[in-house]
């Protein structure tokens, strides 16, 4: 989650607040009359300083990095149904995230980033894979590098593989993807502007949750987030196994699946359609924001339970792009799921096997014929076969272009598909809706969950016209009513805080603040937000000193080269002038080209008689190209 505040326009504004007033008189009379200095490589400044590679990274396996409480994770499943765990060896499941090979990685590669100015880079480097990126300036010489070796692969690569690096334990996503489709390397999804997240888009537990099979939860006192089983494994489709493992060992149940009712394991055959479907729908279903429940967090999702149990998805009215994950919602629109009560998932996808490759589309033709013939096609079969080798998909689940780049998805939505005008979500009046049904849910449930998801959408930016009066204000409305019944939690209240903010109403917003950390003081999320919040207002009350701590504490719960520059200037405020410069250069390793972390140092070192070290830095600044705003 994201806050409410753009992070370069807040940095600018507190930068003005600075109280560096003797050093800037000073730095000012210096630099008039302070020539450029000759022959001096622009990258000098950086060799100085360690680099992403030289970062502090957690070993693969540690002590504390055990199974969640109820796990055995896949292996232990083998012993006792080595067909099934062969099989599902097979699927790409089984493959959803692995550690890096520099042998088994797609082939080396440089390109130039045409809208960010940069060139990327993919080498090996003995058996690391490494990314570099190296920011240009106008004449496109080479003024900063960073690069990092990937520790994690995710995604099988049949559509494409991302790549995941670690920063002082912290997990980074690299801005490079490969592509299968077009069988080369490009801007990973998201990273395609001219203004991106380079090296800095950190990966939390949530961001892990469709791609490996567990984590160590991430806590205030662990904000690390922790792998502990890369592929997406039995228990995430059978539910935990510690139970079953015991009863089995212990022969209290059978291997045959006798009184499967009282058995502890999941089996998703016997499952209602919908329990059944919430299963895929853990990863399938995906709107444009998703809000979990009061005290949950997306991993508390069991096998047997309905998506609403822990989380809402929400998606606009009307017709948007085709999403890399909305296959659920799809099938959903489609006469065939309408008109039947055993159509799911499972009818065409076993997740046991992976269809053959060399007959796929007569295996999912298969699927059609249990309930059509050929006969029901009103295409002749001469003409069925020239067009589309007789493939029911081909017509009826069209590939179609997705929002990730380079995946073109099968339509879930069955049917006969014609062209039609691309919609956007700006047309006509706002408006979000839960995906899945929501009626279990209490009211007052229903209702934070779709406020909440307001605020999420509006960090997401390009915002419909009218949406602060007409969604966002309402929906304020009615976390605070919650709250007057008792029905808040610490999620709607760094929510509400952030609110006060945009209202310059501080006093409410310190208090929303302290209150979420109190009713929630291990959740990370809610340290991260309520920090963000008191530090501003105690740096925007010229209080250094307190707003000190709350960004130190930021630098331990993320990993953000804002965090370190507000930090700085704090020290710096405080005196502390060996401290704030330690803190910039922090910065620069996460973010080279963050100018007013250069401009910083460049005054601190020129005000303790470091001109060369602090005349480079003020080179690097003016080489940087202007960021549009």
């Amino acid at each position: 989650m994201k806050s409410a505040f753009s992070s370069r326009s807040l940095l600018l504004g507190l930068a003005v607040l600075s109280i560096l007033a003797v050093l800037i008189v000073w730095a000012i009379g210096s630099w008039k009359n302070h020539s450029l200095t000759q022959g001096k490589n622009a990258r000098e400044w950086q060799a100085r300083l360690p680099t992403l590679r030289q970062s502090k990274s957690l070993p693969i396996s540690q002590g504390d990095d055990k199974l969640p409480e109820g796990y055995v994770g896949a292996q232990a499943c083998w012993e006792c149904h080595p067909g099934q765990y062969k099989s599902f060896l097979e699927t790409s499941h089984s493959r959803s995230a692995t550690l890096t090979s520099a042998e088994n990685s797609p082939q080396d590669i440089r390109f130039n980033h045409a809208k960010s100015n940069r060139e990327y880079q993919v080498f090996r480097d003995h058996e690391q894979l490494v990314h570099r990126e190296s920011i240009l300036d106008v004449e496109q010489e080479v003024i900063a590098v960073t690069e990092a070796a990937m520790k994690y692969t995710i995604g099988s690569g049949e559509h494409a593989q991302s790549f995941l690096f670690e920063s002082d334990g912290f997990l980074i996503e690299s801005p490079l993807t490969w592509f299968a489709e077009p069988n080369r390397w490009e801007m990973s999804p998201g990273f395609d502007y001219a203004s991106h997240k380079s090296f800095r888009r950190g990966v939390n537990e949530e961001c892990l949750f469709c791609h490996v099979g567990q984590v160590r939860r991430e806590t205030v006192s662990q904000p690390h987030p922790r792998i502990v089983e890369l592929q997406i494994g039995c228990e995430r489709c059978h539910g935990p196994g510690a139970r079953h493992v015991k009863d089995v060992n212990a022969r209290q149940a059978t291997l045959k699946g006798e009184n499967l009712d009282n058995h502890v394991i999941v089996n998703p055959a016997k499952l209602t359609r919908e329990i059944g479907e919430a299963i895929c729908q853990q990863c399938h279903l995906q709107g444009v924001v998703h809000v979990t429940g009061t005290g949950k967090g997306i991993w508390d999702f069991r096998p047997g339970q309905s998506i609403v149990d822990s989380r809402t998805d929400f998606q606009t009215v009307g017709k948007s792009k085709q999403k890399i994950v909305g296959h659920v919602e799809q099938m959903h629109q489609s006469e065939c799921y309408k008109k039947s009560d055993t159509l799911t998932c499972i009818s065409c996808h076993d997740p046991h096997h992976s269809p053959p490759t060399a007959n796929k589309q007569e295996y999912y033709r298969n699927s059609c014929l249990k309930c059509h013939t050929n006969d029901s096609c009103r295409v002749p079969m001469d003409s069925r076969l020239i067009e589309n080798e007789n493939s029911c998909a081909l017509c009826h689940m069209p590939k179609q272009p997705t929002n990730v780049a380079h995946a073109a998805l099968h339509n879930h939505r069955i049917g006969v598909h014609r062209k039609e005008p691309e919609e956007t979500i700006m047309k006509g009046r706002f408006e979000l809706r839960s995906l899945i049904g929501d009626q279990s849910l209490t009211e007052d449930e229903r209702l934070r969950r779709h406020a909440l998801a307001l605020h999420y959408f509006m960090n997401q930016g390009d915002l419909p016209k009218g949406f602060l009066n007409q969604s966002l204000l309402p929906a304020m409305q009615t976390l605070l009513q919650l709250r007057q019944r008792g029905q808040s939690d610490a999620l709607a209240d760094t929510s509400l805080g952030w609110d006060a903010m945009v209202l310059q109403k501080f006093d409410q917003a310190r208090a929303l603040a302290g209150s979420s950390v109190a009713m929630d003081p291990s959740n990370l999320q809610v340290a991260i937000d309520s920090h963000g919040i008191l530090g501003q207002l105690a740096f925007k009350s010229g209080n250094p000193a307190n707003a000190l701590t709350h960004y130190r504490s930021l630098t331990q719960y993320r990993c953000d080269a804002n965090d370190r520059y507000m930090l700085a200037l704090c020290e710096s405020n405080l005196g502390h002038l060996e401290a704030a410069v330690l803190e910039l250069e922090k910065a620069l390793v996460l973010q080279p080209d963050l100018a007013e972390a250069h401009e910083l140092l460049a005054k601190i070192l020129f005000a303790t008689g470091k001109q060369e070290l602090a005349e480079l830095h003020r080179q690097f600044a003016l080489k940087l190209p202007k960021k549009q705003e």
